[in-house]
């Protein structure tokens, strides 16, 4: 890349990742005054509806904007923009549609399910509609939008939890998240609009077929956290599905801090990058920097959670604090995981991505073991422990067939 082009990656890069602080800084601040309005079992089953609606989308999608990000320069002709703008909607309408139904067969059906159901799939077509724009890095743009979104949305959600609103200030804030999310793109040109029409059956298949590969890895990542949050639900009802979702999301805060590095922007390095041997020590050196950074918030973690989160989020929650420890795997290898994917899906190693979900799958095994053999009693600790085991296994695996591949 030329140098003004390293110069401009690197702003954006910078504007991302300080966007991405902001944003986990306040999502964090809003949260300690949420749980402090909110029961565990508002939270539970607020969680229990947005991962069904969101494993619905994952097992229906596949991953378009990967798609448009990975095209070559120069070959996103306006037709092939028309034929992809065209499947994204016809696939969101779909599982807008299961979704619906899915929920109304539940037995859980409300309108806070309903809407939250309408709100994820709005939210899908925005986030893989901006992948047009997002082609040309204008990261900038996109940090500063996004980051103002997500603050506006948790500070409404604040507002109107102390007013007495209850679990409703968490549906409000996906609203407002959505609604802000989609004005701010398309007011900027951040939203891409092309004629909307049914693809032949050579598109069909030429796209499912083009995005196979990345849907199987979506839906396996989609499942694997969605289905974590339905077990804790199983094991433990809304509350322990609240305990649960609070720990988990402090456990996945660096990858979070850490996602426009990991992934958004390292997809567009290594797509970027045409020498397969600059492309492997580029995805090396991302994982030698960020080790250590890892390995001190999983230390930091098991050595002070307990008394954290007690003193921030009150003795209510105390048994989230328990969970975070045993989320240690979460903390030191999800990141490492994501850099891993990010590189596969650039070179084409579906098969190695594959085996290392299929690992992470297999830890969930050990989950009917540990409280089998009584070393857990806790199903919901067990649960932890097995999630933790399972990112491990699956950045070590993907790892190894990676270095055993040369690739």
């Amino acid at each position: 890349m030329a140098e003004v082009s390293r110069r401009g990656v690197r702003r954006g890069a910078t504007t991302l990742m300080a966007g991405q602080v902001v944003q986990v800084v306040i999502a964090f601040a809003a949260n300690i005054v949420l749980v402090r309005y909110i029961a565990p079992e508002g939270f539970g089953r607020f969680a229990i509806t947005l991962a069904t609606a969101s494993l619905i989308v994952s097992l229906l999608s596949i991953r378009v904007n990967t798609l448009i990000i990975r095209v070559p320069d120069g070959e996103l002709t306006p037709a092939l923009e028309e034929r992809y703008f065209s499947y994204l909607t016809i696939e969101t309408l779909f599982a807008l549609v299961v979704g619906l139904v899915w929920v109304s067969l539940s037995g859980n059906a409300g309108k806070y399910e309903f809407a939250l159901v309408v709100l994820v799939c709005i939210q899908h077509w925005v986030n893989q509609n901006k992948s047009f724009f997002e082609r040309g890095m204008p990261y900038v743009r996109l940090g500063l939008i996004e980051t103002g979104c997500a603050v506006f949305a948790n500070l409404a959600a604040v507002i109107i939890a102390i007013s007495g609103a209850g679990a409703l200030a968490l549906y409000f804030r996906e609203f407002v998240l959505t609604a802000s999310l989609f004005a701010a793109l398309a007011l900027t040109g951040g939203l891409t609009w092309r004629r909307l029409r049914w693809l032949s059956r050579t598109e069909w298949s030429g796209i499912l077929r083009e995005g196979r590969g990345i849907w199987l890895d979506g839906v396996l990542e989609g499942s694997y956290q969605r289905i974590a949050i339905l077990l804790a639900g199983f094991v433990g009802g809304d509350r322990g599905a609240g305990f649960f979702f609070q720990a988990y999301r402090l456990a996945i805060l660096p990858n979070q801090l850490l996602f426009p590095l990991v992934a958004r922007i390292a997809v567009n390095m290594f797509g970027r990058e045409n020498r397969p041997d600059h492309r492997r020590q580029l995805r090396n050196r991302q994982l030698l920097l960020l080790t250590p950074l890892l390995v001190l918030a999983t230390v930091l973690t098991i050595l002070f959670a307990v008394p954290a989160v007690t003193l921030v989020f009150g003795a209510t929650w105390a048994k989230s604090a328990e969970l975070l420890i045993t989320f240690a795997g979460v903390i030191m290898f999800m990141s490492l995981f994501e850099i891993l994917k990010s590189y596969c899906f650039v070179t084409g190693s579906m098969k190695a991505l594959v085996m290392g979900r299929a690992a992470q799958y297999l830890m969930l095994g050990a989950v009917p073991f540990l409280v089998g053999i009584g070393v857990v009693a806790d199903k919901t600790t067990a649960l932890a422990i097995g999630i933790s085991m399972g990112w491990a296994a699956a950045f070590l695996v993907v790892m190894c067939v990676l270095l055993r591949n040369r690739a």
